[in-house]
């Protein structure tokens, strides 16, 4: 540490030696600077000031001499306190200066204007006049913090000559450019000085650019730039320059007059990086190879190297994926205008969509990552084939059989390719002697197919000559190519095995029974013979032959659960048939009613070759018993009916097997007795308990009319069983109960909303079991849980809302029969006029066809008065409202609120459904008030009406079988009209009208033009059937009908 001799404190700009009797430094000085820097001295740079001339002379006469048009121009510069050049900038005080020991005043001396440094002496001047120009920095206080006095002795007059350049000043945005980066405006100008070294404002001077030409904008007549590199002009006056990038910029800068010289140079920085651009949007090209994006763009003037960018990669599911490698390169090549332009390339591993975000930062998702538009990348495979997988067949071919043929065709990367060129891929057979095969020799192999289920593309090779054959594969456009060699042989029927004898399983009169064949043929091989269908059948017991036995040679296919089916023949093969088999059908008349235990042995024959060799196979197969009652079973054997009530009794006969057997006409062969009828009887007949349109067994039911027992006996088929059935009060049975009424819904809920003063009438359903039992509503007791305060039963089971509640709420009703218990929730609106309902009753029917036809009483139009509810029948008849010509009916409704008001629905409120389209069909939304209801095909189904997305009316409507017909005919026609429309027919009609006649049933097409198109549907169905094929047959139909 050292301290000051004296013990003193630092002074600023102070100079102090340094010592110690310690050690010796030699001589170290050091100046104390901790002050803030300002001036303190100021020297001139100009050298000389000249006199007068005679013509600035001539010209100060009128003024002289204190305004004159002498101007002589003093260049100064500013030292610190500490020595150092200071920047003037700002105009200090001249008071003081003196022409010959006289003061000079303001407007003979004064700061410049606009330069600082600059001092303007304004006066006539003689030789040998004493200047003393006093220049102080005075400070707020008024304090001189320093000052100088620059003397100078008026020479002889001399005209000024440019003589050098001092310097350049650069600005940017007006201010002295201490640095400068890109797409910054700089402007330049030169400080260009006489022999006596004082500024020139208008001297000539040339600005040249030496070195960054290719940084610069392009420039124009008076700015440099990369196409204007020299412009010449006045000192005072400005050129412009501005760099597009970071880099070096170098600018001679010379005073036109003698050449002198002075060197500018700048080092451009770089702009803040805030954007990244792509300029194209999309690239494509071929997966495993390199795909160039546009070039990758920073906002201007900021640099960017493509070590900078790293990339966001997703696939087509916004996942992010490692399937492409994205890297940034430059563009190169041989343009100048492009080479450095910055792109990336992606190449995939899998071809698809990809989208790729450059960004410069560590991560994707860091904060202020600079991010550019995403680019959607898409790759698809090659499409150039290259090569064709080696094939070897092994196996021989079977002459005029056809076998299936995979192949695989890749590109230079080895991708199956196979789909994007199967139909240029040709396969050509070649005899052993190196000639291209004939059809009678090697049928014509067409171009690939896709297999629907292993999705290969395979050829179809179909020897008609037994040889060997070479078969090459070439793709069209391309150099692939292979071989491979193929031997074909004449084969034909060689054995059939029925496979084992079949002990049980097999019922008389029951479903068919297939028993798959195995053919073989004389290489052994296991196939699918031509035209099995015509094998012979016999079928035998003990020697004696069955006549009607109803067995058959059958071609088969398994359906979805793996069961066997027929598939029909088309004369050689049936279309999808997987295999042939014995078809044993025991519902032939002399098999169909055996009534004992039976073994027939079935033999299936066929003729091979020339010499008509037999071929045949025997099975024997035992046929059980034909099916009959061997019990049954009632559900439940023992129960208890409410007098009054009724109860369902489920029957279920049952075979020797242990199934389900059903009979013929339930309400005949089932017979159902009471032994009691005082007590209980049977209601009604023996009807079909069906579960998904399937008969699972029957019911009856029985009624209790007086207290006590009675056994039900039920026989079926001679096999009987009792039910023991106990009649009792109500009151003993009921296990449940459920609140009811007009506006009550099925599953329980309230349809409407009540409103103050407004009723609502209530009832029960009681049940047991599933059964419900009739009660006596005088029993039952009604009580209000929530809403008392607004809401009392007047009556049994009639409610009313006695006074408005203050907002929207829901009252708690409860009902009690002999201990059981059902609650129901009702809305209650505080606004009467939102109670908006569907008033069932009013409902309308009027028939559109019978103009003021309107019927109000439901009961008029009713089909089936004996079922609950409005029956709406569309039979053809006029009488039940509907409108014949359109085989359709209206209905009309009307609305009101809960104060009986009539109501105006808004539009969609009510909504209208079917639950089988297929029988009828309904308008919605509805327009106004009218539902129409039209039919669509035979049977039966419901039409609903909804309020606000609540069921609250149904109908049930039945469709007659004539009037079905007639709309199902009328839709054919129309499909027909459409193919038929235009005169001859097309292959494409031949093919829709196909789909038609699969739906329809043949018969009903009675029209001769639609018969003989039918007959063109068949032959496009052939197997063998080509496009020309299909030509003729449309050809001879077109005659048929010129004929007609």
């Amino acid at each position: 540490m050292f301290n000051l001799a004296s013990g003193e404190k630092l002074v600023d700009a102070t100079v102090y030696e340094l010592a110690a009797d310690w050690a010796e430094f030699g001589v170290v000085e050091f100046q104390a600077q901790f002050g803030k820097a300002y001036a303190k001295s100021f020297e001139a740079e100009t050298t000389k000031i000249t006199a007068s001339t005679e013509a600035e002379v001539k010209a100060d006469k009128d003024s002289a001499p204190t305004a004159g048009k002498t101007e002589r121009t003093i260049k100064i510069k500013a030292k610190d306190q500490y020595g150092e050049d200071f920047a003037i900038a700002d105009k200090y005080s001249l008071e003081g200066s003196t022409l010959n020991g006289m003061p000079l005043t303001a407007k003979e001396i004064d700061f410049d204007k606009t330069n600082n440094d600059e001092i303007k002496l304004t006066r006539t001047l003689v030789k040998g006049d004493k200047i003393v120009i006093k220049v102080s920095n005075v400070g707020t206080d008024n304090k001189v913090l320093g000052s100088s006095d620059l003397t100078f002795v008026v020479e002889e007059a001399e005209a000024p000559v440019a003589t050098s350049v001092a310097g350049v000043k650069a600005t940017v945005k007006g201010k002295v450019a201490e640095s400068v980066v890109a797409n910054d405006e700089v402007k330049l100008t030169a400080d260009v000085r006489d022999q006596f070294n004082t500024p020139m404002a208008e001297a000539d001077v040339r600005y040249a650019v030496v070195e960054g030409a290719d940084l610069l904008a392009e420039g124009s007549v008076k700015e440099l730039g990369s196409k204007n590199k020299v412009v010449t002009t006045q000192a005072n006056k400005e050129v412009k320059f501005t760099a597009t990038k970071p880099g070096t910029v170098t600018i001679d800068v010379f005073n036109v007059k003698n050449g002198a010289k002075y060197t500018y140079t700048v080092e451009v920085g770089a702009q803040k990086l805030d954007k990244l651009t792509v300029d194209g949007k999309d690239a494509t090209g071929f997966n495993k190879e390199e795909v160039k994006s546009a070039a990758i763009k920073p906002n201007p003037g900021a640099a960017l190297t493509p070590e900078m960018l790293k990339f966001h990669v997703t696939d087509a599911n916004g996942k992010v994926t490692e399937d492409v490698k994205v890297t940034a390169q430059l563009r190169g090549g041989d343009s100048e205008a492009n080479k450095n332009d910055i792109i990336f390339v992606a190449t995939s591993e899998k071809d698809g969509t990809y989208k790729v975000t450059p960004y410069v930062g560590e991560t994707f998702t860091a904060e202020g990552v600079v991010k550019g538009n995403t680019v959607t990348v898409t790759t698809t495979l090659n499409n150039i084939a290259t090569s064709i997988e080696p094939i070897t067949v092994t196996e021989t071919l079977k002459v005029g059989t056809p076998v299936k043929q995979a192949v695989v065709v890749k590109n230079k990367h080895g991708e199956d390719i196979t789909e994007l060129v199967h139909n240029k891929v040709e396969l050509t057979a070649y005899t052993a002697a190196g000639k291209a095969a004939t059809t009678e020799e090697f049928a014509k192999i067409e171009t690939l197919k896709q297999n629907d289920k292993t999705k290969a593309y395979e050829a179809e090779l179909k020897a008609e000559k037994a040889g060997d054959y070479t078969i090459r594969v070439t793709v069209t456009g391309s150099a692939a190519t292979t071989e491979f060699a193929v031997k074909a042989a004449a084969t034909e029927l060689k054995s059939i095995d029925l496979g084992q004898d079949i002990y049980e399983g097999v019922i008389s009169g029951d479903k068919a029974t297939y028993q798959i064949i195995s053919a073989i043929d004389t290489l052994d091989d296991e196939f699918l013979p031509e035209k099995a269908d015509k094998w012979t059948v016999t079928a035998t017991k003990a020697g004696q032959e069955f006549k009607e036995h109803g067995a058959k040679v059958v071609y088969v296919k398994q359906d979805e659960d793996g069961k066997w089916e027929e598939t029909a023949s088309n004369g050689t093969k049936a279309e999808g048939a997987e295999a042939i088999a014995l078809k044993i059908d025991t519902t032939e008349a002399d098999i169909k009613q055996l009534e004992e235990e039976t073994v027939i042995t079935y033999t299936v024959s066929t003729t091979v070759g020339d010499k008509a060799t037999k071929v045949e196979d025997s099975i024997d197969v035992t046929i059980s018993p034909v099916r009959k009652v061997d019990t049954v079973e009632v559900t439940p054997t023992a129960t208890t009916v409410a007098i009054g009530g009724k109860q369902t009794i489920k029957v279920k006969p049952v075979d020797q097997y242990g199934d389900f057997i059903e009979v013929k006409t339930p309400e005949t062969d089932i017979k159902v007795v009471s032994k009691d009828i005082n007590k209980v009887a049977v209601d009604g007949t023996v009807t079909k308990d069906e579960k998904d349109k399937k008969v699972i067994g029957y019911k009856f039911q029985v009624a209790g009319k007086a207290s006590g027992s009675a056994v039900v006996e039920v026989t079926v088929g001679g096999v009987k069983k009792e039910v023991n059935v106990t009649a009792a009060q109500a009151a003993t049975v009921v296990d449940s109960i459920q609140i009811t009424g007009d506006n009550v819904a099925e599953d329980g809920t309230y349809k409407y909303v009540l409103a103050d003063q407004a009723t609502a009438d209530l009832s029960i359903a009681a049940f047991s079991g599933e059964n419900e039992v009739k009660v006596n509503a005088e029993q039952v007791q009604w009580a209000v849980l929530e809403g008392s305060d607004i809401a009392k039963f007047e009556a049994n089971g009639k409610i009313k809302i006695t006074s408005a509640p203050e907002k929207d709420t829901k009252i708690k009703v409860q009902a009690t029969f002999v201990g059981k218990k059902a609650v129901l929730e009702i809305p209650v609106v505080a606004d009467a006029k939102k109670a908006a309902k569907i008033v069932p009753s009013t409902i309308e029917v009027k028939s559109a066809g019978e103009v003021g036809n309107v019927v109000t009483d439901l009961s008029k139009i009713d089909a089936d008065p004996s079922k609950d509810g409005i029956q709406i029948a569309l039979d053809g008849k006029s009488k039940n409202g509907q409108d014949i010509s359109k085989n359709e009916i209206t209905l009309t409704f009307t609305a009101s609120n809960a104060l009986g008001e009539d109501v105006t629905l808004q539009t969609g409120k009510v909504t209208a459904g079917v639950y089988n389209p297929d029988v009828a069909t309904v308008a919605d939304p509805i327009t106004g008030s009218n539902v129409v209801i039209k039919a669509a095909g035979e049977g039966e189904t419901k039409v609903t009406l909804s309020l606000d997305g609540k069921e609250i009316y149904a109908l049930d409507v039945i469709v007659s079988k004539e009037v079905g017909d007639k709309v199902t005919d009328a839709a054919e026609k129309v499909a027909r009209d459409a193919v038929l429309a235009n005169g001859g027919a097309t292959i494409a009609n031949l093919q829709t009208l196909a789909g038609l006649s699969n739906a329809l049933d043949v018969n009903t097409i009675v029209d001769a033009n639609e018969a003989a198109y039918i007959t063109a549907i068949n032959a496009l169905n052939e197997a063998t059937a080509t496009t020309a094929d299909v030509q003729a047959e449309v050809n001879k139909v077109n005659a048929q009908q010129a004929g007609e």
